[in-house]
Order: structure tokens, then C-alpha cells, then sequence
């Protein structure tokens, strides 16, 4: 699904903004640091990665209760671009992101639809409105 762009404002870690259009968030109001792309088995807050898909990632968001299997195999996707990080605010088990366009599904049979992630990924990785190098993330 595609959603309105809401901006690249810069906000204050912790400051208050506007709701999202989209659940996760796929534009608008983030933090001043991105964090470093990779596969994270904990939440991390939105406003952070949001400034990632800015610069072009793509963010894998997954149900803290989706399996260890399934976890397993979404960990496989970490690459420079790509930030894998537990979400309960998901409404789906999955959902897919990166600037202004989210792909959510529940896994279905146990099984992770694996080539609907990697064509996400080929489709939009590297396709943020602020062009960076992938080497300027930021250690947090």
C-alpha cells in the first residue's frame, strides 16, 4: 500500500508529533539518529527507524510472537539496508516498509512468505528521498 508522504521533519528523541498515516510508520517525524541496520530482537521506537527509510532502507517488522523458526529466517535478511526489529504496535505479523509504502501479511501455515520479502526489498531498497551512503549509520 502506498500512503501520503508526511515529511522529513527532524524532532527531539522522546518529543510528541502528529499520528502516522500508516501503521508502522512509513514517512514523517523521526529522530535526528537512524540506527544501524541489522537484525534486532527487541522493539526499537519508530521515530528512529523512520530516518533509516528515509535514507533508503527497508524495515522488516515482526510480532515479538511470531516464532523462533520465523525469526530465524527473517534474520537471514539483515544486510546494510535492511533493519529486522520486533513490533507489538504490528497489526499483522509482518508487515514490510520502506518510505511511504507498507506490505503487511500474517504468516500463514507456520511458513514465511519469503519471496514476497525479497521482492519487496528489490523493489524498494535504496529508494529513500534522502540518498546516503550506507556506510553513515550511526552507532547508538
Amino acid at each position: 500500500v502506498a500512503y501520503a508522504d508526511q515529511g522529513r521533519t527532524h524532532i527531539q528523541t522522546g518529543a510528541e508529533h502528529s499520528s502516522y498515516n500508516s501503521n508502522p510508520p512509513s514517512s514523517g517525524w523521526h529522530y535526528a539518529t537512524p540506527v544501524n541496520p541489522g537484525f534486532y530482537d527487541k522493539a526499537i521506537a519508530d521515530e528512529y527507524i523512520v530516518h533509516n527509510l528515509e535514507h533508503g532502507d527497508v524495515w522488516i517488522a515482526y510480532r515479538p510472537s511470531i516464532g523462533k523458526d520465523v525469526m530465524e529466517k527473517l534474520r537471514a535478511f539483515a544486510d546494510v539496508r535492511i533493519v529486522i526489529a520486533s513490533r507489538e504496535a504490528n497489526v499483522t505479523d509482518i508487515a514490510l516498509v520502506a518510505w511511504t509504502h507498507v506490505d503487511a501479511f500474517n504468516i500463514q501455515n507456520g511458513l514465511l512468505d519469503e519471496t514476497r520479502i525479497n521482492d519487496f526489498i528489490t523493489r524498494y531498497k535504496n529508494r529513500g528521498p534522502e540518498k546516503v551512503s550506507a556506510s553513515t549509520h550511526i552507532e547508538r
